[in-house]
């Protein structure tokens, strides 16, 4: 998720270069392929390194502020840190695979699902807890996508509503 950002956060930068600008182009690039190496679980180390050298010659010849370069390379060297520390290749079961393969929707789903088979009934506060990277409206979204599927109902009206699992056939 963190590169991600970092990556967005570069393409909203370069977007006031000039687009003749090569550097403009270059620190995309970096900044995909970095995103890429995060998610095939190589090391994109080498490409922090060269992130932050070209961020730093868009601020020396004025292409961004430096006041944004100075966020956006200490949040690399943050994440440089953190997968110096954390990074691990994980031998991916199915299930792992199939979590990183699927749209986030049906992940988030797929734990509402989880989460109604366990307690039998959520309130979307109750979800939000589990789902902590989601706000009240998403989840409340996903519930009524799911409703409208027949997947879940809804019991009682505003606050006071309470999901469940729709029994199978």
């Amino acid at each position: 998720m963190r590169a991600e950002k970092l990556g967005a956060a570069v393409y909203m930068v370069t977007d006031f270069f000039s687009d003749n600008e090569p550097l403009k182009w270059q620190l995309r690039s970096l900044s995909v392929s970095f995103i890429s190496a995060v998610h095939s679980f190589s090391s994109p180390q080498t490409q922090i390194g060269s992130i932050i050298s070209l961020m730093r010659l868009a601020a020396m010849v004025n292409l961004v502020s430096d006041m944004n370069a100075t966020i956006i390379i200490r949040e690399y060297f943050v994440l440089k840190d953190i997968l110096k520390d954390n990074i691990k290749l994980p031998v991916l079961d199915d299930t792992a695979k199939n979590m990183i393969e699927k749209p986030l929707k049906d992940r988030r789903q797929e734990l509402i699902t989880s989460l109604l088979r366990e307690r039998r009934s959520a309130t979307i506060s109750d979800i939000c807890e589990v789902m902590k990277d989601c706000s009240p409206k998403t989840v409340q979204r996903e519930l009524l996508r799911m409703i409208s599927r027949g997947v879940v109902s809804r019991r009682g009206d505003r606050r006071w509503s309470r999901y469940f699992l729709v029994s199978g056939p």
